[in-house]
């Protein structure tokens, strides 16, 4: 079938045609960046694959990619062609223009396509390459069918619990590019669990709440960088804020707060999720990363209108620092991962 034959196929895909696919699903499995996959064994768009993604809530996912430590690997380049539909909910899209670099951040792996097989391995090449720049665009229900043309580096986060309809070109033997965030490891090797069709669509959640705020402990060697705002300057906290009617997620917040604060061009490639905590002072939760060795400038560009103060820390120190409980706990988490490791 022609690409625009496919493209009107899923600019046409209704709910209803989505629960008929799903009753022609072949497997289901747990993809390593933490949304579900619904494989359908029908070939009725050949020589495209049809597939059903359901995707969890921000949090979830974010748990998800730490346990499996694929936090690190989020952009990528399909050796394929992909189209898709966002049925429900909205998806977090950013393309990269990548560039390589002899001393640049990321590490570039393969990994050979190998459907069926339970397991992905990346091998690292001897490229190193870093992001020359990046976009940011909302997937929903109302933006219709998009493309992903083989080789376009990029990353997809849910902003919301959300489910997508993707057609793929996707043959045995296609070569995928990773690039990974500090790799070291020559080879990585990331697991795709079965789950149970009858599973795979899984239960409304609860609402979650839509008033969140986002903080990253930047951290050199035994050191922590802190602030003191002028809102609370009795109190030392990361860097990072609360939602702002822009961000559609934690993790859009968190860019846009570090960005704001110290002039970081983080990506959420860079970032080690360490867990969220109900607010301290409002209604909501607060989500709380980690980003290590990050090159900020100096001095920083603080918005003096925001904050008075930034300093690095002994961890140590800064455990006898007035803080909101619920940044103590993050950090003394962090403490206790240290003694461990």
């Amino acid at each position: 079938m022609h690409d625009a034959e496919v493209a009107e196929w899923l600019a046409n895909c209704t709910q209803r045609d989505m629960r008929g696919l799903l009753e022609k699903v072949d497997r289901c499995y747990q993809h390593p960046y933490g949304f579900t996959v619904c494989r359908v064994g029908a070939r009725h768009l050949a020589p495209w694959n049809l597939r059903v993604h359901f995707w969890p809530t921000p949090l979830a996912s974010y748990e998800y990619l730490q346990r499996s430590r694929t936090e690190s690997q989020l952009i990528h380049a399909h050796g394929w062609d992909l189209l898709s539909v966002v049925m429900d909910g909205e998806l977090e899209e950013r393309t990269y223009d990548m560039q390589s670099a002899h001393d640049g951040d990321f590490v570039l792996y393969e990994t050979t396509a190998a459907p069926g097989r339970g397991v992905s391995v990346l091998r690292a090449t001897e490229e190193r390459m870093v992001i020359q720049g990046a976009e940011k665009v909302s997937r929903r229900p109302d933006a219709g069918v998009y493309s992903i043309a083989s080789g376009t580096y990029h990353s997809t986060l849910p902003a919301t619990r959300s489910t997508s309809v993707v057609a793929a070109k996707q043959l045995p033997g296609q070569t995928s590019q990773v690039a990974v965030y500090r790799g070291a490891q020559k080879e990585l090797e990331n697991a795709a669990p079965e789950q149970n069709s009858s599973h795979a669509h899984p239960h409304p959640e609860s609402t979650q709440s839509d008033v969140w705020a986002s903080f990253v402990f930047f951290a050199r060697a035994d050191q922590i960088l802190l602030v003191r705002t002028v809102a609370r300057p009795e109190q030392w906290h990361p860097v990072g804020g609360r939602r702002n009617h822009r961000d559609s997620s934690p993790i859009d917040t968190l860019i846009r707060e570090a960005r704001e604060e110290t002039g970081a061009k983080i990506d959420p490639a860079m970032l080690e999720w360490l867990g969220w905590r109900k607010s301290d002072i409002d209604t909501g939760f607060v989500s709380f990363w980690r980003v290590r060795d990050y090159a900020l400038q100096n001095p920083l560009p603080l918005p003096r209108r925001e904050i008075i103060e930034a300093r690095w820390w002994n961890i140590a120190e800064a455990r006898e620092l007035p803080m909101y409980q619920a940044s103590a706990e993050v950090l003394n988490s962090l403490v206790a991962f240290s003694a461990n490791t």
